[in-house]
């Protein structure tokens, strides 16, 4: 990468499916474009289960109105239905940024209750498989 940042993956999704394993990601970015995912709130489950433990998913999309720039205001995704979608995902608001003109910066975390849910073991699994073994994690030197 020409900035020298090594620790930054892009990954394109497709569909429902953001293509990250089970507690892979500390951080998941999503910038423009919730609004072409057919089944927002299951994409977002699956990036929650993405996310490690303290992990925070950043979305910037633009808000539902006119502006200079963007897509048609028929395309875009009203903050408070992104939110929506985000807390049936089981993520919970942690901070808001306001300092974009003509978007909405959320970062989100997983939420208590949906952590709880989530124990150790069960997020280690493979996604699918009844009874699957737990993933053996490579530890770092």
């Amino acid at each position: 990468m020409q900035a020298g940042v090594r620790n930054v993956t892009p990954v394109l999704s497709r569909g429902d499916d953001p293509h990250l394993p089970p507690g892979a990601c500390d951080v998941a970015l999503i910038v423009n474009s919730y609004h072409h995912f057919p089944n927002g709130p299951r994409f977002l489950r699956r990036v929650a289960e993405a996310l490690r433990r303290g992990g925070v998913m950043a979305a910037i999309d633009f808000e539902k109105r006119e502006t200079p720039v963007g897509p048609p205001v028929e395309h875009r995704v009203a903050r408070e239905d992104f939110l929506r979608d985000a807390r049936r995902a089981g993520l919970a608001l942690a901070a808001e940024h306001r300092f974009l003109p003509y978007q909405y910066f959320v970062a989100l975390s997983v939420a208590r209750d949906a952590a709880r849910r989530r124990s150790p073991a069960r997020s280690a699994r493979r996604p699918g498989k009844r009874g699957a073994r737990p993933i053996r994690r490579r530890r770092r030197a």
